[in-house]
């Protein structure tokens, strides 16, 4: 199943179909976010580049599903890929990637639509102290190609870890897994989950106190060494 397929069926399950004459269209959207998918640029932008639509804001007011009912279209259409991929893979094993990106959010926290899912920015950002976060689960292929397979918007307060078992719990019924990625931020909890699932994992971990730096100076170019620190 080419992107394109995908975005076409998740445009028609999402989106409101317009009888008016000169209305903006299920076609004329699933262009703007096709171009969007394929080279991983912002909807704006690529409202622009394929004029179909003038801006984005016209896609969001067509929305005619929550959050809820979106989350629940955009897996389904990810079962179907992961159901041919499982065909066409001959068992084939699959490094996954969890990503967790904070989009800023530039306004008033009082005025945003809905408070709960405005977070402290991590790192700060001129002209914003809050952001949306986002986490998503991936394929990630040898050319740096990616194909999301799971996303969801996160609230504060929200147990990460959950989500993140849920994903690859999914995941893990359709295809086989080799490893999953982490970046830096997730902690314990998430460790907790994947021993549970019995994946793979490789997770960069923050960097907290000094207690590994003697041994990273004693190490040569080229080199690499493994480190075990006992925690309760």
């Amino acid at each position: 199943m080419k992107k394109e397929e995908i975005v076409i069926r998740f445009s028609k399950k999402i989106f409101d179909e317009y009888k008016r004459k000169n209305a903006v269209s299920i076609k004329n959207i699933s262009a703007a976010l096709i171009e969007s998918a394929l080279n991983s640029s912002f909807v704006n932008e690529s409202c622009k580049s394929t004029e179909e639509i003038s801006k984005s804001q016209i896609i969001y007011r067509k929305l005619d599903s929550n959050i809820n009912e979106i989350e629940i279209v955009f897996r389904e259409n990810a079962r179907k890929f992961l159901n041919l991929l499982k065909i066409h893979s001959r068992n084939r094993r699959f490094i996954l990637s969890v990503d967790e990106t904070e989009d800023p959010f530039y306004g008033k926290f009082n005025k945003g639509i809905n408070n709960l899912y405005l977070h402290d920015l991590t790192y700060a950002k001129k002209g914003a102290k809050y952001c949306y976060k986002y986490l998503t689960l991936a394929i990630t292929c040898n050319n740096g190609i990616r194909y999301i397979l799971d996303g969801m918007i996160l609230k504060r307060g929200d147990f990460v870890e959950d989500y993140v078992y849920e994903m690859i719990k999914a995941v893990k019924e359709k295809i086989k897994i080799e490893v999953v990625l982490f970046d830096r931020g997730f902690g314990w909890g998430v460790i907790h989950k994947l021993q549970e699932l019995k994946v793979n994992y490789m997770v960069f971990w923050k960097k907290q106190g000094n207690w590994y730096k003697e041994s990273l100076k004693k190490l040569k170019k080229g080199k690499f060494c493994e480190l075990e620190k006992k925690y309760r």
